[in-house]
């Protein structure tokens, strides 16, 4: 277990738990997260995690009126595919205080391993590092936080807002602001579209329209509608995978025609496209088995699609 402590805050201590264990059930799932005291309702989340590799990074943001836990495989400064999440709104936050950090290894109600393996944990350092951060809202234990910098760092996105800089990860992706990742993406961050009359009857005037224009000319869009682009409207993950494979392999590009791995894709028109996404490591999906394919695309996701379709660095 891992989790925070403070002697002096009965009767829950400000504790916080991330942990890992089946709680003498075989087939229960081995990991979980708790807001103490963990027997009032909603205040406990299981759930399984798998290690697809040698690391995995687990933290939370905790905040005055949430607590938001995170779950990745990977390891800082390069997480990778979420594992799990969780964001806790409930009655029992924590209020700030004097806590400190702490990890337990303990054994279910006092039983050893049933194959009599001796079980350990070794702990090499501990340390405290600040890693740097560029955005206000993307600090470095937010899950999606070196894909921004490093999305950042490439020219692509100079945030949401600049005074503060924000970059807005929960804010959703709208057309015109896929218009202007891509095309950077495509052609480099130096990249200045030319200045031409639109073609699509809604993006006159708008301020991606040159973008919008440029999209359209390299063959990535086609627009939403006849004659319409709908600039302002949120790119689905559906849409995600059309728009981010034909960036990629070009505006000819047609993904082969494979079965469904994702429970939700089967039969839906962007189904190729999306398991090819799979296939190229680009996305993992929503949850277990699945890919989520109309909902809206935050700017937090958007920012590991860009990253790993293009191989930033």
């Amino acid at each position: 277990g891992l989790f925070t402590w403070d002697d002096d805050a009965p009767p829950y201590y400000r504790e916080l738990d991330i942990e890992f264990s089946r709680w003498g059930e075989d087939l229960a799932e081995n990991s979980q997260y708790v807001v103490q005291p963990h027997n009032q309702p909603g205040n406990r989340h299981r759930f399984y995690s798998m290690l697809m590799g040698v690391y995995s990074t687990h933290g939370f943001k905790w905040e005055k009126d949430k607590v938001d836990f995170f779950s990745n495989q990977g390891h800082v400064p390069s997480l990778g595919a979420e594992i799990e999440i969780w964001n806790y709104v409930g009655s029992n936050i924590p209020s700030g205080g004097a806590v400190n950090a702490r990890i337990n290894l303990w054994l279910f109600n006092g039983v050893p391993p049933s194959n009599g393996q001796k079980i350990e944990v070794v702990i090499e350092s501990f340390s405290h590092v600040s890693a740097p951060t560029t955005f206000g809202d993307a600090p470095s234990y937010y899950w999606a936080w070196d894909y921004i910098e490093r999305l950042y760092n490439a020219g692509i996105t100079g945030g949401c807002t600049t005074s503060p800089l924000m970059y807005c990860p929960e804010s959703q992706v709208t057309r015109a602001q896929m218009a202007v990742f891509l095309e950077k993406g495509i052609h480099g961050s130096g990249l200045t579209p030319p200045d031409v009359s639109p073609t699509f009857d809604d993006t006159a005037g708008h301020w991606a329209e040159d973008w919008i224009e440029a999209l359209k000319n390299d063959g990535i869009t086609s627009g939403c509608a006849t004659g319409l682009y709908c600039p302002d409207s949120a790119v689905t993950r559906a849409q995600m995978a059309v728009f981010l494979l034909k960036a990629k392999h070009g505006s000819s590009y047609a993904p082969p025609n494979v079965s469904a791995t994702f429970t939700d894709t089967a039969g839906h028109w962007a189904e190729d496209w999306i398991e090819q996404l799979a296939a190229e490591g680009i996305t993992s999906g929503c949850a277990a088995g699945l890919y989520c394919p109309e909902s809206p695309v935050t700017r937090a996701q958007m920012a590991v699609f860009l990253v790993k379709a293009f191989g930033l660095p």
